[in-house]
């Protein structure tokens, strides 16, 4: 099982570095950002980011989750992609999802009705333009012409391309075009659960194999006892939540999660704890077959040293559990 982490930037990117670094010193397995606009707390441009961040390490995984495919052109991505792969010697993973967040695509210009065909005509050109030279492409959304992307991915078997969403029409389309279905950090484990069942069904219908990668993402805080991982981790994700997640249009985030308290927001859905919950709680993720789990650990609010703390723990006390098992 691989162990990552959903790495927050917030204001100084130099933090990032250090988490990054550490990250890869401890032995885990993967590193990716978000994308989102006008937040603190994330990343513009992933890719850009990740760009400085494979000149910094050598042999942690690097990734977005996600770049908000609609906003681009696809041969932009594709390039800008590539760079990443290149310069960290074919360590990308490429996670590209619609986007939910209306005001995101008015500050860059893109009309948000549009973003399902965007994204639907988008994904096929990226392999497409990462293996072939010349392109040309006459669609409802792109049209282009003599693209020829370089340097070209290292990567064997070029960059996988994994895709974000949570309606039943992304996650079917993630199965269709993409080598991995990724879903975010913010649903509780029964709606997981259903759509995990989505994504094999559709899997299935396409005649794909089911023995392949299957990831997900939890926010985790690891601390010597429950009460401390609640008071320097938990606290500051639920209000990270109230800022956020339960203020936007989320697909799975109702009003009857809006109203609640902390403990049953957190229920089946965080990983807060000591390390004896969080052995708990990933055991239970990992009945859906999640095989690579990836964990925010520094949210809005938790201390450079807390997050230290809880990433050493959590290697020290935790992952051991699973290497065994």
């Amino acid at each position: 099982m691989k162990f990552g982490f959903l790495l927050e930037c917030d204001q100084d990117f130099r933090g990032a570095v250090e988490q990054t670094e550490l990250a890869e010193e401890l032995g885990y397995d993967s590193i990716l950002i978000a994308e989102h606009h006008n937040y603190v707390g994330y990343v513009p441009h992933p890719l850009v980011a990740l760009a400085g961040l494979a000149t910094r390490t050598k042999r942690i995984e690097l990734g977005s989750f996600i770049v908000i495919l609609p906003l681009y052109n696809p041969v932009q991505v594709a390039e800008e992609a590539a760079m990443v792969d290149f310069m960290s010697n074919g360590r990308l993973i490429l996670g590209v999802g619609l986007g939910y967040v209306p005001e995101e695509f008015d500050s860059l210009g893109v009309p948000y009705q549009q973003r399902a065909g965007r994204m639907e005509e988008a994904i096929p050109l990226l392999k497409k333009l990462w293996s072939e030279d010349d392109v040309e492409h006459e669609g409802k959304y792109y049209r282009f012409s003599h693209a020829t992307v370089y340097p070209k991915p290292v990567r064997p078997n070029l960059p996988p391309v994994w895709v974000g969403g949570w309606v039943e029409a992304a996650i079917r389309r993630a199965a269709r075009l993409a080598d991995c279905w990724v879903p975010g950090p913010t649903v509780d484990f029964d709606t997981l659960s259903w759509c995990y069942s989505i994504y094999r069904d559709e899997l299935a219908s396409c005649g794909k194999s089911l023995d392949i990668e299957y990831a997900a993402c939890r926010e985790l805080f690891c601390a010597p006892t429950a009460q401390a991982a609640r008071e320097r981790g938990g606290a500051n994700i639920f209000q990270f939540y109230q800022d956020t997640y339960l203020k936007w249009p989320h697909p799975h985030l109702k009003e009857r999660e809006r109203g609640f308290g902390y403990e049953d927001l957190v229920r089946d859905r965080f990983i807060v704890g000591d390390p004896d919950e969080c052995i708990e709680a990933i055991t239970k993720f990992r009945s859906l077959g999640i095989n690579h789990l990836l964990f925010r650990m520094q949210q809005p609010g938790v201390s450079w040293s807390d997050t230290v703390a809880s990433m050493r723990l959590l290697h020290e006390q935790v992952v051991p559990h699973f290497a065994e098992s």
